[in-house]
């Protein structure tokens, strides 16, 4: 079990790599063994989102602000409908299509109508346990600030978290492993400017910036 959270985590990490422009900063709970094994998974994912014709693009803003989503709206309607434990038929009728088989056991991915979108939902045991985005919901219009993010302390909730940063997060991925809730959001202003955090159970776990500050 402790194995599958470290692998989660890292993949969380490597969509946070893309989030950020591939810049890595080290967050409250990050280690340098799993730093590492972020780098490799993220290699893996961009090869992956290019053979689907995916652009890398996530952004900020959910709720309070107004948030743009690929032109396949249906697409981003039915990532956001994504709940634990359901089956891969319950799944392919959100999407209302099969999802393509991917390279790891049990997982399968939806592309957008336009190809700048995809969605990867995990499965065990035709059981859902983990789901992510990228290119589906789109935002970059975040009015989170450098002077905000460093506000930011570990074990935060994602209220904390978002108050601080001035709005919801885009989804970017969610994980359900031994026990936890893994989700992680990235914040984008119109500059470029990308937090992404992490939170497990509810507790800011992990966070990067693709700032230089």
């Amino acid at each position: 079990m402790k194995k599958k959270l470290i692998l989660i985590l890292t993949l969380s990490l490597s969509l946070f790599a893309v989030a950020c422009g591939g810049k890595k900063e080290s967050g409250p709970a990050e280690s340098g063994a799993v730093s590492s094994a972020a780098d490799s998974s993220a290699a893996a994912n961009s090869e992956a989102g290019s053979k689907s014709g995916a652009t890398a693009a996530s952004g900020a803003a959910d709720g309070s602000q107004a948030v743009t989503v690929a032109p396949d709206t249906a697409m981003a309607t039915a990532f956001r409908a994504l709940k634990k434990d359901m089956s891969y038929a319950e799944v392919e009728k959100l999407f209302g299509r099969a999802g393509t088989a991917g390279a790891a056991k049990g997982s399968y991915t939806w592309a957008s109508e336009d190809g700048t979108g995809i969605v990867t939902v995990a499965f065990e045991s035709d059981h859902l346990t983990n789901y992510s985005q990228v290119g589906v919901i789109v935002d970059k219009s975040a009015k989170a600030t450098m002077e905000a993010y460093n506000q930011l302390k570990p074990e935060m909730s994602y209220d904390e978290a978002k108050a601080l940063l001035g709005g919801d997060g885009v989804p970017v991925s969610t994980s359900y492993i031994a026990g936890q809730v893994i989700s992680s959001y990235t914040w984008t202003d119109p500059d470029g400017l990308s937090f992404a955090l992490t939170f497990s159970n509810d507790k800011l776990s992990a966070m990067n910036t693709n700032s230089s500050q």
